[in-house]
């Protein structure tokens, strides 16, 4: 092989090697991107797990509250204090009428 033939074959060569290390370099930069993407769903995920926990806490803690304004609201008088509450306004009656009758 002659000495043309064998400038020819490095110069192809060296061609070669740039376009290999031009797709290596490629190559790099979408393995880089492809992390990024992957630690991005990964940070997705661990939000909507903590967005369903909170979900969860938040429900089970409107329930609590709902149950507890319930059993209040249904909450009944027991008969004693039925009793002070109708002998309350009895008193207060005869006093408004006591007053009424005597000035």
């Amino acid at each position: 092989m002659d000495e043309y033939e064998h400038g020819k074959i490095d110069q192809r060569l060296a061609g070669h090697d740039k376009h290999l290390s031009q797709i290596n370099g490629s190559l790099e930069k979408v393995a880089d991107n492809l992390a990024k993407l992957n630690l991005g769903i990964q940070q997705l995920i661990d939000s909507a797990a903590a967005d369903r926990a909170t979900v969860v806490t938040t429900a089970k803690a409107l329930k609590d509250a709902d149950d507890v304004r319930r059993d209040r609201g249904d909450a009944r008088w027991t008969p004693v204090q039925r009793l002070a509450a109708i002998l309350g306004g009895m008193a207060a009656a005869v006093g408004v009428l006591y007053e009424i009758l005597h000035h």
